[in-house]
C-alpha cells in the first residue's frame, strides 16, 4: 500500500491550487466570508499538517494585506481626484469675477478674507499639486495592481464569485 494518500478539499471564495503536505481547514477572511481553498494535497499518513496550515494561513494573510493596501490606495485616489475636480470648478467660477473683488477662503476651518486674484492663483497652484499627486498615486496603484496580479499568478490564486 502506498504510504501517501491524495485528498482534495474545496470551500468558498478564494481558490489556491498548491501541492503541499498536511491537512487544512476552512479559513475566514476579515468579512467572515468563507474562503475557498481548492487543493490537491499529497500528505503522509502521519503528521506534517500543522506546518501546512500555518503556511496556508500566512499566504491568506498576505493576500488579504495586499488586497487591503490596494483598496486604501484606491480610496485615496478617489478622494484626491474629487478634491482636484472641486478645485478646478472653483477656479472656473472665480475666473468669471473681477480680480480686485473681495472674497473669502476657508483655510483649516478659518475664513480668510482676500481678493479673487490672490485666491484664484492659490487655488490653481493647489490644483496643479493635486493633479501631480493624483498622477503619482495612479502610477503607484498600477504598480501595486501588477504586483498583486503577479502574486495571484505565482500562488495560483483565483477569486470565485457566486
Amino acid at each position: 500500500m502506498n504510504p501517501f494518500r491524495v485528498a482534495t478539499a474545496t470551500f468558498l471564495v478564494l481558490t489556491l491550487n498548491i501541492e503541499c503536505q498536511g491537512s487544512f481547514k476552512c479559513l475566514h477572511d476579515t468579512r467572515t466570508k468563507l474562503v475557498q481553498i481548492s487543493r490537491t494535497v499529497i500528505q503522509p499518513l502521519r503528521g506534517g499538517g500543522e506546518k501546512v496550515e500555518e503556511a496556508n494561513q500566512a499566504l491568506l494573510n498576505e493576500y488579504q494585506e495586499r488586497r487591503q493596501e490596494l483598496k486604501k490606495i484606491s480610496e485615496r485616489l478617489s478622494v484626491m481626484s474629487e478634491d482636484r475636480d472641486t478645485h478646478a470648478q472653483t477656479a472656473e467660477i472665480l475666473a468669471q469675477y473681477d480680480g480686485n473683488r473681495s472674497c473669502y477662503r476657508s483655510i483649516g476651518g478659518v475664513l480668510m478674507q482676500s481678493n479673487v486674484s490672490t485666491i484664484l492663483s492659490a487655488i490653481k497652484s493647489e490644483e496643479q499639486l493635486l493633479d501631480k499627486a493624483t498622477r503619482d498615486l495612479e502610477q503607484a496603484f498600477s504598480e501595486k495592481t501588477t504586483e498583486f496580479r503577479n502574486f495571484e499568478e505565482q500562488h495560483d490564486i483565483k477569486v470565485v464569485r457566486r
